[in-house]
């Protein structure tokens, strides 16, 4: 099952809450910034789409793109999401939510 949210018709708050979790250098600095920002990472849920989850700028945070693929449609685990909110720590993200 994909995720219904698309960047072309989401609400306009809805892209501004998921753009303003991006790492603050990554939007302050060029297009090409962000792009490559974005090829690295996936928006990840938090509680998958699949089994029920929203699509909610809440149920979601950017994920290194691997470990998000590698997941699936699988759930997050406490694990999973606290090594994300460590790396994101360690490079001064707030986790987002």
């Amino acid at each position: 099952m994909t995720c219904p949210i698309s960047l072309v018709e989401a609400p306009v708050a809805k892209i501004a809450r998921i753009s303003n979790s991006m790492d603050t250098e990554v939007r302050r600095g060029s297009s090409s910034a962000v792009k490559d920002y974005k090829q690295q990472h996936d928006w990840s849920h938090k509680k998958a789409y699949a089994n029920g989850g929203s699509s909610s700028p809440s149920n979601g945070d950017w994920e290194y793109y691997k470990d998000n693929r590698s997941r699936g449609s699988r759930q997050m685990t406490k694990s999973e999401l606290r090594d994300l909110t460590k790396a994101k720590a360690r490079i001064n993200l707030p986790p987002s939510g």
